[in-house]
């Protein structure tokens, strides 16, 4: 028995078994792909829910601008979800080609990750050049002279300091969780591909 599943361990994956794989309805690594989908897009949409609410709570016109521009990247966001779950539902009717089908879709999910990617790190900036403006606009009805100009230079210092980190960060927790979500499913299905015997 033990020789056995060796040697069964040792047959590369053929066209048709990795077409199987793939529309297989159980447990496979494209409904992963979609469940995390849903459940991102579970998020998005109570965000978009919730956003009016504290747009209404907050006095602040700069927090009530903030929060209605993040209300309006949220809708347009869903954009986004349509282009991936277009993608996972081609996966599920794998044609001939079983090995271009497949490596055609996982560069276009690869793509869309990457435009996450840039997204979020462009709105974290965006965030804090407004932060940073509203800050400065604050400090000019507050002092004059030499003061406003050592406050401003003060707080841009720190506010470059923070943005650095704060992009660092950034930086490694999207990657960190867009590879927890997608990324290692979809290694694994370009693993099946590479395993995939030649004709």
């Amino acid at each position: 028995m033990w020789n056995r599943q060796a040697a069964d361990e040792l047959i590369p994956l053929s066209a048709q078994s990795v077409a199987r794989m793939v529309a297989r309805k159980s447990d496979n690594v494209v409904t992963r792909l979609r469940r995390n989908a849903w459940w991102e897009v579970g998020s998005i949409v109570y965000v978009i829910i919730a956003l009016p609410f504290g747009i209404d709570y907050f006095n602040n016109q700069f927090m009530k601008g903030y929060l209605l521009a993040f209300e309006l990247l949220s809708v347009a966001f869903l954009y986004y979800y349509y282009r991936k779950f277009k993608l996972l539902r081609r996966m599920d009717h794998v044609d001939k080609d079983v090995r271009g089908h497949l490596q055609t879709l996982i560069l276009g999910l690869r793509g869309l990750l990457a435009i996450y990617l840039r997204l979020t790190l462009w709105v974290t900036i965006a965030a804090l050049i407004a932060t940073t403006s509203y800050q400065a606009f604050r400090l000019t009805l507050k002092y004059n002279g030499g003061k406003l100009f050592w406050s401003i230079g003060l707080m841009m210092i720190i506010m470059f300091l923070t943005g650095a980190v704060l992009y660092w960060l950034m930086v490694k927790f999207t990657k960190w969780y867009l590879q927890k979500l997608y990324g290692q499913h979809l290694d694994r299905l370009e693993g099946y591909l590479h395993e995939l015997q030649a004709d």
